[in-house]
């Protein structure tokens, strides 16, 4: 249905159609009432699309987010929405599954929405710069500032964050400690892999590769990968997972093996989603400030959109270490 159909059917010209579905105020109510009528019955939807295109605009953003289910990023999420629809832009989402969706880049190029917002980048930085750079996409939780300076980007420290989680574990006396790695191919698994590295050297304790593990931030996964690690000979007395679900996935397992939190083991999370505090034991995170990252995201892309100067090209907000009642001081060892 064409907006001139909509006029025939309702008796009115098309300029009408147009001045009531743009709330003028000068339209008569009998006349907007037999308009509106005329857009149920023949279930006309404006092309909103078209119209914006002829001014070079389609008013849409692409958001990808590798999982919809992973509670980090439906909060990021949220903080998009919030700016966006401000602004009067509408949202087309793609989910990835945790891998990479080639037509986004060709929704960028073919105009069909004015840029992109990236949840994570599964990519290794030669990919984005041969793939994407120069684009108007901002990277929302990972950043590529060492190498890509063309890829604007809102984080906050992983490698850092990871640092403080050992950190923590170290001053309580952990001296093995496991680790509970993300996807290898994602940036910021990839640096907080090396602030675990880091914060093991920094307190002197052992990098053991054999208390590595790699997952895929599920609860699932933190599962498995707690029933990996009790086949080791000689356990650690604490585990840090890179995720809340993996965490929570993993003091699942250890219960069911008859082991107690924090007693036998300490875990400590990252993210610190709604249902951490809930669990028993209340799980000790580091927390994203997720509905921020968002916020600054969306207002990035604007600014590049409108063609700005960005005031910042890599945002890096601050983390922080949330107490609760899933570690201790050891006593003993396991």
């Amino acid at each position: 249905m064409k907006m001139r159909d909509v006029a025939k059917y309702s008796g009115v010209s098309v300029a009408t159609v147009s001045r009531v579905l743009k709330g003028d105020s000068n339209v008569t109510q009998k006349t907007k009432e037999k308009v509106l009528k005329a857009v149920e019955e023949l279930n006309y939807v404006p092309n909103t699309l078209a119209r914006n295109l002829s001014k070079m605009q389609s008013k849409m953003i692409v958001v990808v987010i590798p999982n919809l289910s992973n509670a980090v990023f439906s909060s990021i999420y949220r903080g998009i929405q919030e700016v966006l629809k401000t602004e009067g832009y509408q949202v087309i989402l793609v989910e990835t599954y945790n891998g990479v969706d080639p037509s986004v880049i060709e929704l960028i190029r073919n105009r069909t929405v004015e840029g992109a917002i990236l949840l994570s980048a599964v990519m290794t930085e030669e990919e984005f710069n041969k793939k994407l750079k120069d684009l108007p996409i901002v990277l929302a939780t990972d950043h590529m500032s060492e190498n890509i300076s063309t890829a604007p980007s809102v984080s906050i420290d992983n490698f850092l964050a990871a640092e403080k989680a050992v950190n923590y574990l170290a001053n309580l006396g952990h001296k093995r400690i496991a680790y509970f790695g993300g996807i290898p191919d994602v940036l910021g698994a990839r640096r907080r892999l090396k602030g675990y590295k880091n914060g093991l050297i920094q307190n002197g304790l052992e990098i053991d590769e054999s208390l590595i593990f790699s997952g895929d931030w599920s609860l699932e996964s933190g599962y498995q990968l707690a029933n990996q690690l009790l086949l080791e000979k000689q356990l650690p007395t604490a585990i840090f997972a890179v995720s809340d679900n993996m965490a929570i996935g993993a003091i699942k397992a250890l219960k069911e093996h008859g082991f107690q939190i924090p007693e036998d083991m300490s875990i400590i999370g990252f993210d610190d989603i709604e249902v951490a505090k809930y669990v028993t034991p209340s799980l000790t995170t580091i927390e994203q400030p997720t509905i921020e990252i968002g916020t600054h995201a969306a207002k990035m892309l604007l600014t590049i959109i409108k063609d700005k100067p960005l005031d910042q090209m890599h945002v890096v907000l601050n983390s922080h270490l949330v107490i609760r009642d899933s570690c201790k001081k050891v006593n003993r060892s396991l």
